[in-house]
């Protein structure tokens, strides 16, 4: 089988996996900072409402439910309607997701509400129900 030195290949030098590395390194940090970004916006203004230090925002259904809604007594409005709800690492579509979720929260339209009664009951009896949603 012939061995093919990677100097020798001009598609190598433009598919080679070290270029690919390189790529997806300049991709990665950016993504990383914006959901960082998210992150620290969403969970400093929960602190800010709840007055706990330790308030911080949960990204996984059951957990939002339980953490966010029930215990702290607020829920997020206006999430973007293409966006799935989840964990910020599991998001797909590269950063277009990431940049729709920070630019909604910048502009108001994604926020903290206060929960109902009924949505804290809810919260506790059917996570899936109070699920960020977009606002009507």
């Amino acid at each position: 089988m012939p061995r093919h030195s990677s100097a020798s290949s001009p598609a190598a030098s433009v598919f080679s996996p070290a270029s690919m590395i390189a790529r997806d390194y300049v991709r990665r940090p950016e993504r990383e900072r914006m959901r960082g970004q998210i992150r620290r916006m969403l969970n400093d203004k929960l602190r800010q409402l709840t007055g706990s230090p330790y308030a911080c925002m949960y990204w996984k259904c059951g957990r939002y439910a339980t953490l966010v809604v029930a215990r702290y007594g607020y829920k997020l409005v206006g999430w973007p309607s293409h966006v799935p709800f989840c964990n910020l690492s599991d998001m797909r579509n590269g950063k277009k997701p990431l940049v729709s979720i920070r630019d909604a929260w910048i502009r108001g339209d994604l926020r903290f509400e206060l929960a109902t009664p009924e949505d804290i009951q809810n919260a506790l009896a059917a996570p899936e129900t109070v699920q960020p949603r977009v606002s009507s």
